[in-house]
């Protein structure tokens, strides 16, 4: 397969990736020259994904069927080992300690579901994990959270994560892939290495005990989402890209 790709890719004009990490990749597994290889970032509706008003969190959170009251700490990931959310589980096991009245909402499905319950349970999470399956109002979810959080074991460049940030949510994520590239600063919000539990429940932890640094953080979160990544800001530099790569003249303003 990657000789195929190798071969075609002699003859394909330009190259988009969606990360950094993306690019570097391609270009040490199909051979294809870092120069010809172009990033652009996914987009994020700012619009459909915007912090609440905090007098409102209450009301979507009763109307997302989510407990009202008590610091919530969601995740939106496929139930799928790459994702991450065993270790989630487990770190979560450890925040529990510090914030018992914390609870964790996994949205999403996938093969690990059945596991994944019986290791929350195995730790006895019980009703401290909340398993929502596979939702359509994932950016009213997200308007009821307090965190987000990420434990991917890899990624290319996260939507979740993205929209987590354009609803103002404070984000802890893995340092893997594209993720390292939106939280490229304590400032937009946390880093922890893959593949640890324990580094993932202290940033949480942190988060969950300092309300103030989670209301920076999202705010810095939202700024970075609306200035980098809003859909009007993609869709140019998609055009810019197309131009070039199509020799098209430029565009005319209506």
């Amino acid at each position: 397969e990657l000789a195929r790709l190798r071969f075609l890719n002699r003859y394909t004009k330009g190259f988009l990736a969606n990360s950094e990490a993306v690019r570097k990749y391609t270009a040490r597994a199909e051979g294809v020259p870092p120069e010809r290889i172009h990033v652009i970032y996914n987009a994020v509706d700012t619009v459909e994904f915007s912090p609440p008003r905090h007098e409102e969190v209450r009301a979507i959170r009763r109307l997302c069927g989510l407990p009202e009251e008590g610091l919530l700490v969601g995740s939106v990931a496929n139930l799928r080992p790459i994702k991450g959310v065993d270790l989630l589980i487990r770190a979560w096991a450890d925040v529990q300690d510090s914030v018992p009245s914390a609870k964790l909402i996994l949205v999403g499905r996938g093969s690990e579901e059945g596991a994944l319950r019986a290791l929350a349970e195995e730790l006895g999470l019980g009703e401290r994990v909340l398993f929502l399956g596979q939702r359509t109002d994932t950016s009213s979810l997200l308007r009821g959270f307090d965190i987000g959080v990420l434990a991917s074991r890899g990624e290319s460049f996260s939507n979740s994560l993205l929209e987590y940030m354009a609803t103002g949510l404070p984000v802890v994520a893995t340092a893997v892939g594209g993720n390292e590239e939106m939280v490229s600063s304590p400032q937009r919000g946390r880093l922890v290495p893959a593949e640890e539990p324990e580094a993932l429940a202290a940033a949480i932890t942190e988060l969950a005990l300092d309300r103030e640094a989670r209301h920076r953080l999202g705010v810095s979160a939202r700024e970075y989402a609306v200035t980098r990544h809003s859909v009007p800001t993609i869709l140019e530099q998609w055009y810019t890209r197309l131009e070039s790569v199509l020799g098209a003249p430029g565009r005319e303003e209506p």
